[in-house]
């Protein structure tokens, strides 16, 4: 059941956290895509590591260099993902190989699940390694990255059973006890398997998605315009005050942008008006932040069109140095 598309499995792998996570902040180490040690994918399930390291919001990723280039008497990658210190407000996700890495070494530990006793495990089992000391317990954003990053794991290379997530302690033949909670204690990786089989995916921020989908980059854009426009008293000033020609043609489809916009809005507000959150006031909450966002644009278009027409109004008086002046 293993899956060998090492490039398209990672990709899947990411998506899914994303659908389960949206805040999830997802790096990417250049070369990613060939990286490895040599070996064919053959993934059917994950390994959760520590790095031993100590890190902090402040230096959250200190074996970045060691996970890509290896370390005496191991030679890198030694995981296909990573995860540096985070907050459960912005957690991070690090991609450093899609192809096979040095992590899990040989399988046969006290307790393999369904994943296959074998001398050769690397292909077999994706690695995430948690970089923090292990002899503490992971930051609250950490643990929420392993929890999505299992139940993505599972889902894409391991047929949807969680089972196939396992701790480098579980599966190790040579004593390793990560993922830790305090020195020489591993965490509960039965209570950690079912907590990250029960997640549910976060429900999306109307809010940021209106931000995402450039509804505020047009108005800044189209404010922008408004601007410049004003500067602009005779066609000299075209030069003269805003360093370069300036294109009235932008403003006078301006109006048009600002329909696009409002149809983001709506679309945005229609959105939201279809989430089933679980919970019902924060759902309400939300549709009222985008109901003031849309009268907020409402007010804004008028601006623009007001704006749009003195431009237009001097166009027509001042004329355009190309064609002259607009009868």
């Amino acid at each position: 059941m293993g899956r060998r598309d090492a490039v398209q499995v990672i990709l899947e792998v990411v998506a899914e956290c994303r659908r389960l996570e949206p805040r999830l902040i997802v790096s990417y180490e250049p070369g990613w895509e060939t990286r490895g040690n040599g070996t064919s994918a053959n993934y059917e399930g994950g390994i959760v590591h520590h790095t031993a390291s100590a890190s902090s919001l402040t230096r959250p990723f200190p074996t970045q260099t060691i996970l890509r280039d290896g370390r005496v008497g191991l030679s890198g990658p030694l995981c296909n993902f990573a995860g540096p210190a985070c907050t459960v407000d912005a957690p991070r996700l690090h991609v450093m190989s899609a192809n096979p890495a040095n992590h899990a070494g040989a399988s046969g530990g006290k307790s393999m699940g369904p994943l296959p006793v074998t001398s050769l495990f690397n292909p077999r089992v994706l690695g995430l390694e948690i970089d923090y000391a292990g002899s503490v317990p992971m930051l609250a954003g950490q643990l929420r990255v392993a929890h999505v990053w299992a139940k993505a794991a599972a889902k894409v290379v391991g047929g949807g059973d969680i089972n196939r997530v396992r701790a480098h302690a579980e599966t190790s033949v040579t004593g390793k006890w990560d993922v830790g909670y305090a020195n020489g204690k591993t965490y509960d990786m039965a209570a950690f398997r079912r907590d990250a089989a029960n997640l549910t995916a976060t429900p999306p921020d109307p809010l940021g998605e209106i931000i995402d989908m450039a509804w505020y980059r047009d108005r800044e854009d189209f404010e922008n315009m408004m601007n410049r426009a004003a500067m602009c008293r005779t066609p000299a000033d075209r030069v003269s005050k805003t360093g370069g020609d300036w294109p009235y043609d932008r403003i006078a489809n301006a109006e048009a942008h600002a329909r696009a916009a409002a149809q983001t809005a709506a679309e945005v507000k229609a959105a939201v008006a279809k989430l089933s959150a679980p919970a019902p006031a924060a759902a309400a909450a939300d549709a009222a932040t985008v109901a003031a966002a849309l009268a907020q644009d409402r007010e804004f278009i008028a601006a623009l069109a007001e704006a749009t027409a003195i431009a237009m109004d001097r166009r027509a008086r001042d004329g355009d140095p190309a064609t002259g002046p607009v009868s």
